[in-house]
């Protein structure tokens, strides 16, 4: 009776095996699709911080460059300089969109600059307050994209350059 009753019990415990099986497989796949979680969240955040190093970058670079550019007093300055003492001397607001139609999937460059127009006579240089924004994705200009007032990816730099006028 007692090698029955074993027998009995060898034969209820065939498919306890493939149960094990399913679940360690089950915990196998969980662990995965966690390590594949972590992995994406950290390369979304190291790209998210290369975007914002690029855009700090781009924003940083050109405003050095202009920087150089409106403080340059020789003979040959740049048509960017002579544009802005020309609108400065017509009393003119200045908002410019700098970007290569080229590469639309890049960076813009939006630049305000304001400065005192109380002036009677042209001074012979002038405070230019200057607001370099760098935004990730060109505007779409046909379209009358106001990319300024949205909410891209972005870097500020607020300055005061002097222009030799």
């Amino acid at each position: 009776m007692r090698a029955e009753r074993l027998n009995r019990f060898k034969l209820n415990n065939e498919g306890v095996a493939l149960i094990y099986a399913l679940m360690a497989g089950t915990v196998a796949m969980v662990f995965c699709l966690m390590l594949l979680m972590i992995s994406y969240s950290l390369y979304a955040q190291v790209s998210a911080n290369n975007s914002d190093m690029q855009l700090k970058l781009a924003a940083e670079t050109f405003a050095e460059a202009l920087h150089d550019d409106l403080e340059y007093t020789g003979e040959e300055r740049s048509s960017m300089t002579k544009y802005l003492a020309e609108e400065i001397k017509n009393k003119e607001d200045i908002e410019l969109i700098v970007y290569d139609p080229e590469e639309m999937g890049s960076y813009c460059i939006y630049l305000l600059i304001q400065y005192d127009k109380t002036f009677t006579t042209a001074p012979s240089k002038i405070d230019l307050d200057i607001v370099v924004k760098c935004i990730k994705g060109a505007p779409d200009i046909e379209s009358g994209d106001d990319f300024i007032l949205d909410d891209r990816e972005s870097y500020t730099i607020k300055d005061t350059y002097t222009l030799q006028l």
